[in-house]
């Protein structure tokens, strides 16, 4: 942590520029923000035909029937209406969500065939200016910079880092260390090893002769 505090955040600060940025990059979660009344339903899982054919019935736009053919299914589902602020979106969702008028349903595609289904019920504007945003941006930035350099820090460490084992531990390194791979030989050849200590062999013979 005091390695963290004192080499990594010092660089992890965003300039004004950064903070500016994100704010102009991100206008559905600062100056075009919504706060939002949510229907929501989670299928985790369901066949494809289910998937295709559940997508037709809220073609029509009339979701509550839609669960209910599912329910008729007997699939498995979760649902809940509630309020929330863009921040509170999943940011994998805010994008269509952001831009759908009440009364959209947005449909969502997970694993297993699954879904999630939201429907806008309601929506009011709810803009935040940047002196408002900015120490939360900048705390976002900060982390996000954080984590970036703490990664990169690891791994610098990592590959310039020298192992060695000593005492009982070199035992043990020494007796799971990869065997080498055996250097090739041509079929018929007899390898290296062999054919010198053959030679050998033979010159020692000779000499006793």
């Amino acid at each position: 942590d005091a390695y963290v505090q004192k080499q990594i955040l010092p660089n992890a600060k965003p300039s004004d520029a950064d903070i500016q940025k994100y704010y102009d990059d991100n206008p559905d979660l600062f100056a075009q923000r919504r706060v939002y009344a949510l229907q929501e339903a989670l299928v985790p899982a369901m066949t494809l035909e289910q998937r295709e054919e559940l997508k037709k019935r809220l073609a029509k736009g009339n979701m509550e029937e839609a669960l209910r053919w599912l329910k008729a299914q007997d699939v498995k589902m979760s649902a809940n209406m509630g309020v929330r602020a863009a921040e509170q979106v999943p940011m994998a969702m805010l994008s269509r969500i952001a831009r759908g008028k009440d009364g959209t349903i947005e449909f969502f595609e997970g694993p297993n065939f699954g879904a999630n289904i939201v429907k806008i019920v309601s929506s009011q504007p709810a803009p935040v200016d940047l002196k408002a945003a900015r120490s939360s941006i900048e705390q976002f930035l900060t982390n996000r910079k954080r984590d970036e350099l703490v990664q990169a820090e690891v791994k610098r460490l990592r590959d310039a880092a020298k192992i060695q084992y000593v005492g009982e531990f070199q035992k043990l390194a020494m007796q799971t260390e990869p065997v080498p791979e055996k250097t090739p030989v041509a079929v018929g050849a007899a390898p290296a090893d062999a054919a010198s200590k053959s030679a050998d062999a033979i010159a020692k013979g000779l000499k006793g002769l």
